[in-house]
């Protein structure tokens, strides 16, 4: 639905959800056709991560999902895709409503995701429930939306890490990069089951680079570190000036590396930012990026110079 010229776009929603999945397909079909004979909502856009040939998915969802009001995750099968969305979302501000198909499938969305209200799509009193949910932030009065991770600190790196072995090596290898290239250092917290949640610690969302480790298991963890990486990637650079620096994501694999690499997304692995490397190659990503952190303040410097002599020159003129 596009809105004429001079008029508001439509409210949308964005739902996320396995394409290879029918029981999914179905139930982005049944909510458009319960939009569409609902006289209040019919003028709600539905929109998916569907892109046409030769357009960029990471810059096309993203803007879907920054323009879009509502995110309905459907997390039935833990697809990383899926995972990857309700962080970009997230980073967005926006309403998040995870959705499973049958109340089975309950115990197998992570805990740190269950702080949400996870609706139960199969019966149509749940429906109903999904429809009153996109009212209330659609028609009725929408919620205030604010980016969560839109300002980061240039130079700020942060580590996720359950296993405090590797934390402490991977601490110890960014405060000595953090030493040579003039960067702040803060060492990362060890994460715990029980510290995992949606609402992400300022300590990651404000990251410039995020390092995060993940052991193919496809555990809670795993699935949180893609989630961060959406979050991260909501807003891809860093900084209030016009120079920008680009954030970076580190996917660290530990154990069966190709059995690793299979736990993280297709469409977050096709992202220039994002790099999975084995834990020998921290160290060379780490240096890189202080090299890049370095470039930006060289920039940065030269950048406030050429604004104080701009100033310079008008008050020399208006005397």
């Amino acid at each position: 639905m596009k809105a004429h010229r001079g008029a508001p776009a439509p409210p949308r929603v964005f739902v996320a959800y396995d394409f290879k999945d029918q029981d999914s397909e179905k139930f982005f079909a049944d909510l458009r056709s319960a939009l569409s004979h609902s006289q209040r909502d019919a003028a709600v856009e539905l929109l998916n991560g569907r892109v046409g040939p030769g357009e960029s998915w990471a810059v096309e969802v993203r803007d879907r999902i920054a323009k879009s009001r509502l995110v309905i995750a459907d997390v039935s099968l833990n697809s990383l895709e899926v995972y990857f969305e309700c962080g970009l979302a997230w980073g967005h501000g926006k309403t998040l409503c995870p959705v499973v198909r049958t109340s089975d499938r309950m115990v197998h969305v992570p805990n740190w995701l269950r702080d949400i209200q996870v609706v139960d799509y199969s019966k149509e009193l749940k429906l109903d429930e999904l429809l009153a949910k996109i009212r209330q932030s659609c028609v009725d009065k929408p919620p205030r939306q604010r980016n969560r991770c839109e300002i980061a600190i240039p130079g700020k790196i942060e580590i996720v890490a359950m296993d405090a072995a590797t934390l402490e090596r991977q601490n110890a290898s960014v405060k000595a990069v953090c030493g040579q290239y003039g960067m702040e250092y803060t060492p990362s917290s060890q994460l715990t089951d029980k510290e995992l949640s949606t609402e992400l610690p300022v300590s990651i969302s404000s990251a410039s680079l995020l390092v995060i480790n993940i052991d193919g298991k496809f555990s809670d963890s795993d699935l949180f570190g893609v989630f961060c990486t959406g979050a991260i990637l909501s807003h891809p650079s860093s900084g209030v000036s016009s120079k920008k620096l680009l954030k970076q994501v580190r996917v660290v694999t530990h154990g069966k590396t190709a059995k690793s690499i299979k736990i993280f997304p297709d469409a977050a692995k096709r992202i220039p930012n994002v790099k999975i490397i084995e834990p020998k190659a921290l160290d060379e990503e780490l240096h890189a990026f202080g090299e890049s952190y370095r470039r930006w303040v060289a920039l940065q410097s030269q950048d406030d110079k050429e604004r104080s002599d701009a100033a310079k020159t008008r008050r020399q003129r208006r005397k």
